[in-house]
Order: structure tokens, then sequence, then C-alpha cells
């Protein structure tokens, strides 16, 4: 057998591509790098406007400063000075996130169902794809027709798997459902329409742990409940899954890696 050769990942809307995305955005509104007037360690641009509120956006280890026209710098770095820890403490939090990030891509490492696999291309005519312990491995003609097929492959694996997990759960928790969709969600984990009891699920949930899958899919089923996030509708969701925490936590800590980490996006 010929050996295995690591094929670089594409990923759809990382932190690597959406820091590109900043800077061309940077550029464009002429936003002003302040590193002279404000003696501060991390980056600020600031942004005028007709506005009468300032606004503090934090994006991959960069401070927005949205503020009216009118503002002057003395009153800009004093709200800075105000707001130093809170902000240099989110700048930290997402440039460990970032750099967590580049070195999964680097590894060429994708998750599945929670569990770390590199992925792998060995060039052959037959198309297919192998999962083991450790591995996916991708035998195709070419680097770039084995982005695809992985991208195929994970969204085929979390139709079928999130379908049967759903029905299983719905039938556990006798809540009944109309329609079903796993798909392209770019920043939830599902929804759910109350008035047509249907819900839709996010496929790249496949790359989270099992029991991260099944929380999002009871979260859903509740809301065909109770529609909002009161506590009635969280002890329906304690009432079937009472660990539900520990999936939250997951989410919040990891969540990031199974939304930007994969294959292409297009296919």
């Amino acid at each position: 057998m010929r050996n295995k050769k690591i094929i670089k990942l594409c990923t759809w809307g990382n932190k690597i591509f959406i820091e590109k995305f900043l800077n061309k955005f940077i550029k464009k509104k002429n936003l002003e790098l302040n590193k002279n007037k404000f003696a501060f360690d991390f980056e600020i641009f600031i942004e005028k406007s007709k506005r009468r509120t300032v606004s503090l956006i934090i994006k991959e280890g960069r401070l927005f400063f949205k503020c009216p026209f009118q503002i002057k710098d003395d009153e800009i770095n004093e709200i800075l000075k105000k707001k130093n820890k809170w902000i240099q403490k989110k700048i930290n939090f997402q440039k460990n996130r970032i750099k967590e990030l580049k070195k999964k891509i680097n590894e060429n490492i994708i998750l599945f169902k929670g569990e770390e696999k590199a992925v792998k291309f060995i060039k052959n005519e037959k198309n297919k794809i192998l999962l083991n312990e450790t591995e996916i491995i991708i035998f195709c003609n070419s680097e770039k027709s084995a982005n695809l097929a992985l991208t195929k492959w994970l969204k085929i694996e979390a139709h079928y798997f999130i379908e049967n997990r759903v029905n299983c759960l719905s039938s556990k928790t006798k809540i009944d459902f109309d329609k079903l969709e796993v798909k392209e969600l770019r920043t939830k984990w599902g929804a759910c329409y109350f008035n047509k009891r249907n819900i839709v699920i996010n496929w790249r949930l496949i790359m989270a742990p099992i029991s991260v899958i099944n929380y999002v899919i009871i979260h859903e089923l509740c809301h065909l409940i109770q529609p909002d996030h009161s506590k009635y509708f969280w002890r329906e969701v304690r009432r079937f899954k009472p660990d539900y925490n520990q999936d939250r936590l997951w989410l919040k800590e990891k969540g990031y890696l199974v939304l930007n980490l994969g294959a292409s996006e297009r296919i």
C-alpha cells in the first residue's frame, strides 16, 4: 500500500479566514488603528459615526471601538481604562482559541463524535473513506477531491446518525414532531418551528460528543412543548437530560472547533 499522505484541510468560516476578512473590512472602512493615541497592549480600531452610544466589540483579538463623531480622545481613553481588564480577558480568550484552532488545522485534525481523528489521503481511482480509531483515510484520485469527499461523507454520517437519534429520543420522551431537517446552520446548533412542529439540527454536530448531540436534540424537542427558554422549558430539558449542563459547557468551550474545523464548504 502506498504511504499515507496528509492533506491540508480546507475549512469553512474558520478564524484564519475570518482574520483575512477583517483585514479587508478594516481597509475598506478606513478604520484607524490607534497605537500612538492610546497606551494599551491591544489593537484598537476607532469607528466614528452618527450613533449616540459607545460600543466595544472584540473580534479575533482586536478591539473595535464604535462611538459618536463628537467624542474626544480623552473620553475614549477613560472608557478604555475602565474596561481594560474585561477587554484583556476577552482578547486573551479569543487568541487562545485561534491558537488551538490553527494547531488542529496544521495537524489535519478533525473531530468525529467528539474524538480527534487525523485526516489522511491515499491516491486511488476508487473513491472510498475508511474510519478507524485514530484516522479518517480518504481514497480518491486527487487531494482537491479529497476535501469534497470528506465533506460529503461527514454530511451523510450526520444525516444517518442524527435522524436515528432524533427518532429514538422522540420515542423516549414521547414528544412527537412532524418534520426533521439536518442541514447547515452557521451560528446555531438547532432550531424549532413550534407551530409547524418541525425541528432542525446542525449537521456539524456529528463532530461533537454523542452526549452533546443528544442534548441539542432534546433541547429542540422540548421547544415543541415550550417555545421559550423559561424555567418550565429548562425543567423539561433537565427531566430528559439531567446532565445537560455538562453538554452546554462543552459547546461553550469547544463548540467553536465544531463550527470551524472541517472540509470544503461547497459540495
